[in-house]
């Protein structure tokens, strides 16, 4: 986790370095009366700086070490507001929200609860149908809040579910996924005290679900 993180530090800079260029040489165009092929180049080099941003936020793994120290009483309102304001118009209505009675805070740290709960999300919009909706089920469990996520895809088959959570390990097309996200998934549930695991059959998509202390 420290050398992900250590890359995502250092490789923070440049890109901000580039951003702010890109910026400027699109500006330029703009002025000069290049052609638009031009200015469309320089979008792309931002369009793809932000894309690589996105992609070091999924690496900062090391946000769980200190997750003891920084675990609050977090009320579900927040959780869902923060994950949601995360989600793109169209996936925020293809999420469908059940929150059964007695479920009202958790305890563990907000940022990194919201960016796990936030990979299981896209990871089950990602499996899904284009369109098709997912479901997130908030219940009490034990003394624990159970955050379950469930998609209609396709499911996970024995020996990829075997391996889900290795650091690196992913099925997705190169460009598309580093294998860090459930990796995150369950490190923050093990630093929280709780319990992460998925349950998939072929053709009966896939559950996904983090257990954390309730507050």
């Amino acid at each position: 986790t420290s050398l992900a993180a250590g890359a995502a530090h250092e490789l923070g800079t440049p890109l901000g370095t580039i951003a702010v260029v890109a910026k400027e040489l699109e500006l330029a165009t703009q002025q000069i009366g290049a052609d638009e092929g031009m200015a469309e180049d320089t979008r792309l080099i931002r369009r793809e700086v932000d894309r690589c941003r996105k992609i070091l936020d999924r690496m900062r793994v090391d946000i769980v070490k200190d997750i003891a120290q920084q675990s609050r009483s977090v009320s579900v309102e927040e959780l869902l507001e923060q994950v949601q304001q995360d989600l793109p118009d169209e996936d925020r209505r293809r999420l469908l929200i059940s929150r059964e009675p007695g479920v009202a805070s958790i305890f563990a740290p907000l940022r990194a609860v919201q960016q796990a709960l936030g990979v299981m999300i896209r990871n089950a919009f990602d499996a899904s149908p284009a369109m098709s909706p997912i479901r997130l089920n908030i219940k009490p469990a034990d003394g624990m809040v159970q955050l379950e996520v469930i998609d209609f895809g396709e499911g996970v088959p024995a020996e990829v579910l075997k391996r889900a959570g290795e650091p690196f390990f992913t099925t997705k097309d190169p460009g598309k996924g580093m294998g860090l996200g459930l990796f995150l998934v369950r490190l923050v549930a093990e630093r929280c005290n709780g319990k992460w695991h998925m349950h998939s059959e072929p053709g009966e998509g896939t559950r996904s679900v983090l257990e954390l202390p309730a507050a």
